[in-house]
């Protein structure tokens, strides 16, 4: 029996490129990461850092969904600090509606 793999991505902006070919990239590589049988595509929420574009787990998976058919994706962390947790119970739930493929789970961590 094979192991399912996966990928965790922040979205990393390179030294001289930009946030819109950061984006660019982590949905390359979910397409190439889908064709090899990756099983899952993980984007992790990094706020205040100027090399990590994913700001916004929501947007990145609606990009990155668009883009690919079979592989499960997800939200390695979604900051409820940042948002209500309305907000983000419709957003996933809205993308869970056209997608099918995003797992969802919660989790509390201790705010430190």
């Amino acid at each position: 029996m094979a192991t399912p793999l996966g990928v965790l991505d922040l979205v990393p902006i390179s030294s001289g490129s930009t946030a819109r070919q950061a984006l660019h990239n982590s949905v390359d590589l979910a397409r190439h990461a889908e064709s090899l049988g990756y099983t899952r595509y993980w984007f992790a929420e990094h706020h205040l850092n100027p090399g990590v574009g994913g700001t916004s787990p929501a947007v990145l998976l609606a990009l990155t969904a668009a883009e690919t058919s079979t592989i499960r994706l997800g939200s390695g962390a979604v900051q409820m600090g940042h948002r209500t947790a309305l907000s983000t119970v419709e957003e996933f739930g809205l993308l869970d509606a056209l997608q099918k493929r995003l797992p969802c789970a919660g989790g509390v961590a201790d705010g430190k």
